[in-house]
């Protein structure tokens, strides 16, 4: 019990999400219960890696971390009922985007089927509704086909690939000498 009456304070703290996909990504903090009064409170807030990197506010909003890698967060609370910090190290983890992409044939004669397929990523759902990484498409106009990708650290973009469908076949026509007699031959 502290000289207030309280049982001694004890800072922690939680954030609405400790792993941020992009570098300029925003998190908000919020402070636990300090069991004692609020009243002639003070906060001190560290942010390692984030703008801004400091703040005296209870819950500290909008704070972004402009760089990738892991983060420590610190806060030291000082109440009429004692002081108190708290530093959770690693505890901002900013990964960056993995390397998506879409393979395809662009152009594709009208008829024809062509693969989609996704390099890199765990999970994907095109716009079609599949949820493979490889998708075959049959289209008969120019089409965009998207998925979305999310990777192994929860992260996600979305990809697209135009189809050309070219709906102008070739027509076969022979030349050449189309009368011959027998026993001689001709080049068409």
């Amino acid at each position: 019990i502290s000289s207030c009456g309280f049982p001694r304070i004890t800072a922690d703290f939680t954030a609405n999400k400790t792993i941020l996909c992009n570098s300029g990504d925003s998190i908000n903090f919020s402070l636990q219960n300090t069991s004692c009064s609020q009243a002639n409170t003070t906060y001190q807030w560290f942010f390692t890696g984030a703008t801004p990197a400091t703040s005296t506010a209870q819950n500290p909003s909008k704070i972004v971390y402009n760089t990738t890698g892991k983060f420590p967060v610190k806060v030291i609370l000082q109440t009429p009922c004692g002081t108190d910090s708290v530093v959770k190290a690693a505890y901002i983890d900013v990964s960056p985007l993995s390397s998506m992409s879409i393979t395809a044939v662009p152009v594709i004669c009208i008829g024809q089927s062509a693969s989609l397929s996704v390099i890199g990523g765990v999970s994907y759902l095109w716009n079609t509704g599949a949820t493979t990484s490889s998708i075959a498409v049959s289209p008969t106009t120019n089409t965009t086909y998207s998925v979305t990708v999310t990777d192994v650290n929860n992260c996600s973009t979305t990809l697209s690939q135009n189809m050309v469908v070219n709906t102008t076949l070739p027509v076969p026509s022979i030349t050449g000498t189309l009368t011959i007699c027998e026993g001689t031959s001709a080049t068409l």
